[in-house]
């Protein structure tokens, strides 16, 4: 599998590795013993862990393919950024996302590009003299668990009428009026209304940082004063700076693998998954994550703690004490 990976996506393969999602992975046919556990038979990719990697590897030239055609062109290295991106993205905390993002693993040059194509993005979904100069949209579509919606999206595939998109932001984040809250909105079940935004897409308590969200805070973070740079990012690709030609996206920047599919016969033994929606582990709230989470909550443990250790303090000083009486 390793080897038609890197055969058919070798930036996916490398960056999507089959350690990272357990659910990908089968038991060693051959029985093939773990290198550190002698006694476990080692996990290997499945065919299911190929089809994804392949999968990203596709959607992310897609997504950049269609940008190009709106006349939104990226730079060449942008393809592999936004396939770190999308790591980020299969991530379900703040916190482990903000340090992938602290690590050497995104250099300052990929922050730069994360940053570009989130103007790019507000540019696509924008009408210079229409608007409706919102970036809703845009904070929508990074806030999914992957950037699969967002490629249906260019791609006209999904999200093409005005209730989709009010569905998938009323999940996401909607803020639902006291009298409200047990009431289904456009048939969404109540428990699910503005949860999608949240740690373990819906799980947890707190808010899950976009990848825009913490590009910024990275940026800051390493003082690229990437607000000098904005209107540079908006400028890119449209005009040559030195001869101040046009420059229209290439034949290679407009490809797309599958146009035409549709017109194509399917094989009947051809299953349409959806690589994206990897059904991943119950999120489950730890204490220290809880206690990270809520004051109150960690100063109630934080009590709880001190009382039981004074608890077995007295505990141990009486049986101290009647054993020397006796």
């Amino acid at each position: 599998m390793k080897l038609c990976a890197n055969q058919q996506a070798p930036e996916a393969a490398r960056i999507f590795p089959f350690t990272l999602y357990e659910s990908l992975c089968v038991r060693d046919p051959v029985g093939r013993p773990h290198p550190t556990k002698p006694n476990v038979v080692r996990m290997v990719p499945s065919i299911r862990w190929l089809q994804m990697a392949v999968h990203r590897a596709k959607t992310v030239r897609d997504i950049l393919a269609c940008m190009a055609r709106q006349g939104h062109r990226m730079p060449p290295e942008m393809n592999l950024t936004l396939k770190k991106m999308w790591l980020v993205m299969d991530i379900a905390t703040s916190a482990r996302r903000a340090q992938v993002m602290h690590s050497d693993y995104f250099s300052a040059l990929d922050i730069f590009h994360i940053q570009m194509f989130v103007v790019k993005l507000d540019m696509r979904f924008n009408d210079p003299i229409d608007g409706p100069g919102e970036d809703h949209l845009r904070k929508l579509m990074l806030g999914q668990r992957g950037l699969t919606p967002l490629c249906k999206l260019l791609k006209r595939t999904a999200f093409t009428e005005t209730e989709e998109i009010v569905r998938a932001a009323v999940r996401y984040d909607w803020e639902v009026k006291p009298q409200h809250r047990h009431y289904s909105i456009l048939g969404i079940p109540p428990e699910e209304i503005g949860t999608g935004h949240l740690e373990g897409w819906g799980k947890g308590r707190v808010h899950l940082y976009r990848p825009d969200e913490l590009v910024v805070r990275e940026a800051v973070r390493r003082r690229l004063d990437l607000k000098n740079h904005i209107m540079g990012m908006m400028l890119w690709g449209y005009v040559d700076p030195v001869t101040g030609k046009d420059t229209p996206a290439t034949e290679d920047e407009m490809y797309m693998s599958d146009d035409g599919s549709k017109d194509r016969p399917k094989n009947p033994l051809w299953q349409d998954y959806e690589w994206l929606e990897i059904e991943s582990k119950v999120y489950e709230e730890t204490e220290e994550l809880k206690e990270s989470n809520d004051w109150a909550y960690a100063q109630k443990k934080r009590e709880e703690r001190e009382a039981a250790k004074k608890a077995e303090e007295v505990r141990k000083a009486e049986e101290a004490k009647r054993v020397e009486e006796e």
